[in-house]
């Protein structure tokens, strides 16, 4: 029998992809909800997956415009504490090539990264950032925001990650995380229902499947509170697209909204604080 990673409650297996050569098998918790891979490949643990290939990969024009607009709603968190006055110090876990950390300096704010994977290392390095290491265990200083974007999907042990990451936060500081809706969100939903797909989830080396549920329990798990917890999904877009894309971007564009109306967007963003200013509390 599994236990659930974050609540320690009893897990049953559910099969993926049952309709494919290589199905598999996920632990669900019974009582938080949270998905799991009981025993995940040895290459989504260590770094090797995250090569050159990898970060070319995410480097298309989609993925750039998606990247863009995530960016560009994290910052806001960063301009509401701006807004009281504070001089920000930033980590930024799993910072790839530090898209967000240039966003962040060109603030006036000071930056840094952790980043797993050599190739994006060498990147973040070249824009001029520092790069503590290559885990968030080479951290010892505290900084005003920790931010994790699309990283505890990956990480083996989330609880310890909050945990080691609670300790880096100073008094006042904000943890600022976001993490893919894979499972519960509307499009997902729709996909297994209208067409029949079982359960089937992407093909990116996750090793955890968070709900919004089982996101704030984590937080709550290591004594840290949720400010905001939130889903939003990117829209599609068809600069040069014929008339048939258009319309099934449109389509899905529709869906989109309605996902993230009914809290059930593709991706959950959360910023959650340990400290106890009630100024803080009610600008982010």
């Amino acid at each position: 029998m599994f236990l659930c990673v974050i609540c320690d409650s009893a897990c049953r297996l559910v099969e993926l992809n049952p309709s494919k050569k290589k199905s598999i098998r996920i632990a669900v918790c019974s009582e938080c909800g949270h998905a799991f891979h009981p025993s995940p490949p040895p290459e989504w643990i260590d770094s090797t997956i995250y090569n050159k290939k990898y970060h070319s990969n995410r480097d298309e024009e989609k993925h750039r415009e998606f990247r863009q607009a995530r960016h560009e709603r994290h910052a806001q968190y960063l301009s509401r504490l701006q807004a009281q006055g504070k001089q920000i110090r930033i980590l930024d876990v799993g910072c790839g090539s530090g898209e967000f950390l240039e966003i962040a300096r060109k603030a006036g704010i000071e930056c840094y990264g952790v980043e797993i994977s050599d190739y994006a290392r060498k990147c973040a390095t070249s824009r001029g950032f520092q790069i503590i290491g290559a885990s968030i265990d080479d951290v010892s200083d505290k900084f005003d925001v920790i931010r994790s974007c699309h990283v505890l999907e990956h990480i083996p042990s989330p609880r310890l990650f909050v945990k080691k990451a609670k300790k880096l936060i100073s008094r006042e500081g904000i943890f600022l995380t976001e993490v893919p809706n894979e499972r519960i969100s509307l499009f997902s939903r729709l996909r297994r229902y209208l067409f029949y797909r079982t359960n089937v989830i992407s093909s990116a080396p996750h090793i955890h499947y968070f709900s919004p549920k089982s996101l704030k329990l984590l937080f709550f798990k290591e004594g840290i509170r949720t400010l905001e917890i939130a889903t939003y999904s990117d829209r599609r877009t068809y600069s040069k697209a014929n008339f048939n894309t258009r319309l099934r971007s449109d389509m899905v564009n529709i869906l989109l909204r309605f996902g993230d109306m009914s809290c059930m967007g593709r991706n959950i963003i959360c910023a959650a604080y340990i400290g106890r200013d009630k100024k803080i509390l009610s600008s982010i």
